[in-house]
């Protein structure tokens, strides 16, 4: 996943959520659904959701979740590393009855925590956004690859060359 999932959500659970959020983004749903998630404020994710509400709510989980409640309440805005979380709040993957953390989830979206892994998650995001490098794992065998990020400058596109 890009962020990570709820605690009350199984791996096949969060399968059949995400397919939801796909089949949304490959249809005639689409631009209702990119327009949706610009409006103001996060809509708190709940199992009677539904249309847009549903869609956008599940699209915040997915993409920016760092850390919430055992109950699934985000903590929206953090970015920090887990020493910095809130009292009430937990890194998504650390809660002790997270239902996906029979399996491994890999995961991005928080350079703060950096490449760590845990039993259940590994985290990939090394900073390459900001300077630090582009991380990959090869799931096979855990053999981990880290590039560093490429110059500012050398991003940039030349424009004028038509």
């Amino acid at each position: 996943v890009h962020g990570g999932l709820l605690p009350a959500w199984s791996v096949p659970e969060a399968m059949r959520l995400a397919a939801e959020v796909e089949a949304a983004l490959r249809g005639p749903e689409r631009d209702t659904l990119l327009a949706g998630m610009r409006r103001d404020g996060p809509i708190p994710w709940r199992d009677d959701l539904s249309g847009l509400e549903r869609l956008c709510s599940l699209v915040n989980v997915f993409v920016r979740v760092r850390a919430c409640t055992e109950a699934g309440v985000l903590l929206e805005g953090f970015s920090g590393p887990p020493a910095d979380i809130p009292l009430g709040y937990r890194p998504w993957y650390a809660h002790p009855h997270a239902r996906a953390a029979r399996m491994r989830v890999v995961f991005g979206h928080w350079a703060a925590l950096g490449v760590a892994s845990g039993p259940g998650w590994m985290a990939l995001d090394s900073g390459c956004v900001w300077g630090g490098k582009l991380s990959a794992c090869r799931i096979d065998d855990g053999a981990m690859v880290s590039v560093d990020a490429v110059e500012a400058e050398s991003r940039k596109i030349d424009r004028s060359a038509g």
